[in-house]
C-alpha cells in the first residue's frame, strides 16, 4: 500500500491523508468519500484535456487573470474619460445643429435670457422654447414632478429618458404629467420609507394623549411601478462606514439582503452606536432633561471635531421644539457653544446642524446623528406608551429612514431601558421595532456581539444567517477550508464568512500586530463570487467597493490552489507580511 500510495498523484496522497486524518470507521461513509475522490478525479482530468486543447483558458486559470482584471479595470476607467469627451463633442455638435436650424428662435433665446429687465417668467421661456432647441441644448433637467408639469409642453416623449427618485414620496396623478412628456421611464425608490401623505398630513406632528386617527394614503408611483414594470434590487450600500450603522435595518425591513461591508475594525470601541443614559420625565409629551443632554452633547461633538456633520432626530414635534429651545438657551449663556454652533450654521445647507422628528428627515444624511427617544416616566411614575405616527401602519417606515441617516455615529439618548417600553398591545409593528432598535443600539453600544446576533436572527425570523467574526467556523466549501487550515498552521488567526449581512467576505486574516482590526481579507471563488454574474461586479466593482472600505483582498483561485497550494499559501504569507512592513 505504501508502494501505491507512493506513485498515486498528489491530488489522491492528498485526499487519502485527509481521509486518514478524519479516521473514518464507518465504511458507508468511507465509499462516499471514495465516489467523491473518483468523480473529482475525473473533473481534474477532464479540465486537464481541455486546457491541453484550448491553451488560453490554461493562461487565465493562472496568474494571468489578475492580470486581465487589471487590464479591464483601467479599460473601463479609460472609456469614463472618452465617455466625457464624447458627450462634449456631442453637445457642441448639438448646438451647432441648433444655430443652422432654428436661427430666429436662437437670436429670440440669447436676447430674452440677456435682458435685464422685463424677464420672462421661467414657465413662458420653457414653453416658448423648449420645441425650438432648447430641450436639444439643454438635455438634462433636475425639477420635481410639480415644476415639470408647470413649465414644459405637455408634448408626448418630449424626453428620451424621465428618471423618478425617491419615487416612494410621488403620487401617481403627480407622476403621471413627466410619464407622459417621456419615451423611457425608470422609477426609482424604496417602498420602507415614506409615502406621499407624509409630506403633509404627517408634517404637522401632534403627540395626542390619544392615537392619530389612521388616514388614508395616497397610492405611490412606486407602488403602481412595482405592479407594472420589472424591477431590480439595488443592493449595495455606500452611506454607512460601519455595518453596525445599517445592519439593523438590513434585517428588519429587507431580509438581509443589502450589500454590506464587513467591518475591518472587528472590535471597535467606541462602537459606531453608543447609548447614552439621561434621567428626564415626560411632561406635557416632552422631556426637558433628555434636550439638555443632547445639547450639551451635541456641544461635546463639536468641540471634538467640528468638520464632521450632525443631525438630531426625535419621535414628535414637541421634543424637537424642546431640543431647539435648549440650543437657543446655550448660544445665549454659553460664549463659546454660540461661536463654535454659529460657524456651523453658516456653512451650506447640508452641511449644517439640523433638528428634525422623524416624519421629515428622508433625503438628509449627516457624519453624526443623535437620537432623543424622549419617551420617560411621567410624575406618576408610568411609562407613556403612546406613540403617534409611529404606531401607525406604516409608521415603521419613519423608524427606517429615521435610523439610516447616519455615515459615521449613531448616539442614543434615553431615559428609559428598552425593557420598559410596553408594546405588547402595539396594534402595529412600528412601536416594537422601536423597541428592538433600542435593543439592538444598547448591544452595540456595550459591544456585545452575542446580543447583536439574537436581536437580528429574531428581526429576520431565524432565516438570515447573523455569522459574526466570532462564531463557529463556517466555510463556502472544502476548498475554502483547506486554505483556512495552511493558513492557521503557519501562525495566522483567520475568521471566517465575516459580516452580518448577505455579503460575506470568505476568510480575513487578523492584524498581528493589532488583533481588533483585519489586516487582509481573502475571497475564494466559490459562491459569493459567484453570485454576480458580472465580471465588472465580480472582479472590479465589488472589490472596489470593499477597498473603499478599508479592506485590502487578496483572491484565492481554486484551480490555482489544486495546482499548488504551497505556492499560493506562501503568497499569502508574503502579502500579510508587506502590509505589515
Amino acid at each position: 500500500m505504501d508502494r501505491l500510495y507512493d506513485h498515486s498523484a498528489k491530488e489522491v496522497q492528498r485526499i487519502i491523508d485527509r481521509l486518514i486524518e478524519r479516521n473514518l470507521s464507518d465504511s458507508s461513509n468511507l465509499a462516499e468519500e471514495w465516489a467523491e475522490v473518483a468523480k473529482q478525479s475525473a473533473y481534474i482530468h477532464w479540465i486537464d484535456q481541455i486546457e491541453i486543447k484550448y491553451p488560453e483558458i490554461a493562461m487565465i486559470a493562472t496568474g494571468n487573470y489578475q492580470h486581465l482584471t487589471e487590464e479591464l479595470k483601467e479599460l473601463l476607467q479609460k472609456k469614463q474619460s472618452l465617455t466625457i469627451d464624447l458627450l462634449q463633442n456631442q453637445m457642441h455638435q448639438m448646438i451647432a445643429e441648433v444655430k443652422a436650424d432654428n436661427p430666429k428662435a436662437v437670436k429670440d433665446m440669447i436676447y430674452q435670457t440677456g435682458k435685464k429687465r422685463q424677464l420672462w417668467p421661467v414657465r413662458r421661456l420653457v414653453n416658448e422654447f423648449a420645441l425650438n432647441g432648447l430641450l436639444d441644448v439643454i438635455p438634462v433637467w433636475l425639477v420635481s414632478p410639480e415644476i415639470a408639469s408647470a413649465i414644459f409642453p405637455l408634448e408626448e416623449k418630449i424626453f428620451d429618458l424621465v428618471i423618478f427618485d425617491e419615487a416612494s414620496q410621488c403620487t401617481v396623478e403627480n407622476g403621471m404629467p413627466s410619464i407622459y412628456r417621456g419615451n423611457k421611464v425608470v422609477v426609482a425608490g424604496d417602498e420602507q420609507q415614506l409615502p406621499p401623505s407624509s409630506l403633509f398630513k404627517g408634517s404637522v406632528d401632534s403627540d395626542e394623549e390619544e392615537e392619530q386617527e389612521e388616514f388614508e394614503e395616497s397610492q405611490s408611483l412606486l407602488n403602481l411601478a412595482k405592479r407594472i414594470l420589472p424591477s431590480s434590487l439595488l443592493e449595495w450600500h455606500y452611506r454607512s462606514k460601519s455595518e453596525e450603522l445599517i445592519n439593523f435595518s438590513n434585517h428588519a425591513f429587507y431580509h438581509g439582503h443589502m450589500q454590506i461591508a464587513p467591518n475591518v475594525n472587528h472590535l471597535q470601541d467606541p462602537a459606531a452606536i453608543q447609548w447614552h443614559e439621561s434621567n428626564g420625565r415626560w411632561i406635557n409629551q416632552q422631556n426637558s432633561v433628555e434636550a439638555e443632554d443632547v445639547v450639551k452633547l451635541l456641544k461635546q461633538k463639536l468641540i471634538e471635531d467640528a468638520s464632521k456633520t450632525i443631525g438630531i432626530i426625535t419621535f414628535n414635534a414637541k421634543q424637537q421644539a424642546a431640543i431647539e429651545d435648549a440650543i437657543d438657551r446655550h448660544s445665549e449663556e454659553d460664549a463659546e457653544f454660540a461661536v463654535i454652533y454659529d460657524q456651523v450654521m453658516s456653512r451650506d445647507l447640508d452641511e449644517r446642524i439640523f433638528v428634525k422628528n422623524i416624519e421629515n428627515v428622508q433625503g438628509d444624511e449627516r457624519h453624526i446623528i443623535i437620537f432623543s427617544i424622549a419617551y420617560a416616566k411621567n410624575k406618576e411614575g408610568k411609562v407613556y406608551n403612546r406613540f403617534g405616527t409611529l404606531g401607525q401602519e406604516g409608521g415603521e417606515n419613519r423608524l427606517n429612514v429615521a435610523v439610516t441617516r447616519a455615515k459615521q455615529e449613531i448616539h442614543l439618548i434615553a431615559s428609559i431601558e428598552p425593557h420598559e417600553l410596553n408594546v405588547t398591545n402595539a396594534k402595529n409593528i412600528g412601536p416594537k421595532l422601536l423597541k428592538a432598535y433600542m435593543e439592538y443600539a444598547q448591544a452595540v453600544s456595550d459591544l456585545k456581539k452575542d446580543s447583536i446576533e439574537a436581536t437580528l436572527t429574531n428581526l429576520s425570523g431565524g432565516e438570515v444567517n447573523t455569522q459574526t467574526q466570532e462564531g463557529s467556523l463556517q466555510f463556502d466549501s472544502p476548498f475554502e477550508e483547506e486554505v483556512y487550515e495552511k493558513l492557521t498552521e503557519i501562525g495566522y488567526s483567520v475568521d471566517t464568512q465575516v459580516g452580518m449581512s448577505g455579503y460575506r467576505i470568505d476568510l480575513a486574516v487578523v492584524d498581528p500586530n493589532d488583533p481588533s482590526k483585519y489586516v487582509l481579507g481573502i475571497e475564494c471563488d466559490g459562491a459569493m463570487y459567484h453570485s454576480s454574474p458580472a465580471a465588472r461586479e465580480r472582479d472590479i466593482y465589488r472589490q472596489r467597493f470593499l477597498e473603499s472600505k478599508g479592506w485590502k483582498i487578496e483572491r484565492v483561485w481554486s484551480r490555482n490552489w489544486w495546482k499548488d497550494p504551497f505556492g499560493e499559501i506562501e503568497r499569502i504569507d508574503r502579502v500579510v507580511k508587506e502590509l505589515n512592513s
